[in-house]
């Protein structure tokens, strides 16, 4: 399922995925309610949310493989929030917004399963996006995990840090420019085995 994430947010911004309780979620409830601090993931993860911001988390798939956690600002308003978490991705939503989306696969079957190696998987990514004839670099990371950045300039600006932990990869996408991407990325912690 992790290869239909990555083909999702390198292709079209704006395919939709539904996402179960939408109908539920105020922004503004979430922020009041402590949505903040640190958030404990399905696989185990931990990862702390940056002041001022608020999280959505929801599985993309039946199996629960697959989970997505939007970050948001508590300031983004109701619409653009409700666009944020049902997956309606554009250019607005990362880059005037300030919304970070985690994407956490832990289904690997189609990437080789347990023999999966990042540097196949860089090439893979790299191939893509050269057939899209997107202009994009990919940089080595030095995080406690192995982990590459793909900066995409063109045909809309995006940065996205993809990382491998034992049995899972993690994915952020946000604007090219947003700072508090670093940030959660560096809270990330594996669970510990």
């Amino acid at each position: 399922m992790m290869v239909m994430g990555i083909l999702c947010l390198f292709s079209s911004l704006s395919q939709a995925t539904d996402v179960k309780h939408i109908e539920k979620f105020d922004i503004h409830e979430f922020c009041n309610q402590g949505r903040r601090g640190v958030f404990f993931g399905d696989t185990g993860y931990f990862i702390n949310v940056p002041e001022g911001y608020t999280l959505f988390p929801d599985f993309v798939d039946e199996d629960k493989k697959d989970e997505r956690v939007v970050f948001m600002p508590c300031t983004l308003s109701q619409e653009l929030a409700e666009q944020a978490i049902g997956g309606q991705f554009s250019e607005e939503i990362y880059k005037t917004m300030g919304v970070i989306i985690l994407e956490v696969s832990s289904d690997l079957e189609g990437l080789g399963g347990s023999k999966f190696n990042i540097e196949d998987f860089k090439k893979i990514i790299a191939n893509l996006l050269q057939s899209r004839g997107e202009i994009f670099e990919i940089k080595n990371l030095s995080l406690p995990l192995p982990s590459f950045e793909i900066e995409i300039t063109q045909p809309v600006p995006l940065k996205q840090v993809i990382l491998k932990g034992e049995n899972v990869i993690y994915q952020f996408t946000a604007d090219l420019n947003n700072e508090m991407l670093n940030s959660l990325v560096q809270s990330l912690r594996p669970p510990e085995n």
